[in-house]
């Protein structure tokens, strides 16, 4: 039962970190991350529709990706990797 869950592990560890850096950016853009055009209601609806822009090109591949390996820890090996992916080398740290 375990390994089926790994894709769906994968994805959500992905799309958090994704969530995580596009509220940085929104927030050092100066724009308010509750301000949406297609989500809405939600503290963070700006930050889903931009996110939402690059989603399927970046993270979602990585998950599925790391979710094939049938890595130990899916959600650590997604955060290193992502990290990787936008640059962050503070991602090794967790």
């Amino acid at each position: 039962m375990g390994l089926r869950r790994h894709p769906d592990r994968c994805l959500s560890a992905a799309t958090a970190c994704l969530y995580g850096i596009t509220e940085a950016a929104v927030l050092a853009a100066g724009y308010a991350p509750a301000i949406g055009f297609i989500h809405s209601g939600k503290p963070l609806s700006f930050v889903y529709d931009i996110a939402d822009l690059v989603k399927f090109e970046t993270v979602v591949p990585v998950a599925f990706r790391i979710a094939a390996t049938e890595p130990k820890e899916p959600e650590r090996a997604v955060r290193l990797l992502v990290g990787t992916l936008f640059g962050n080398r503070s991602s090794s740290n967790g």
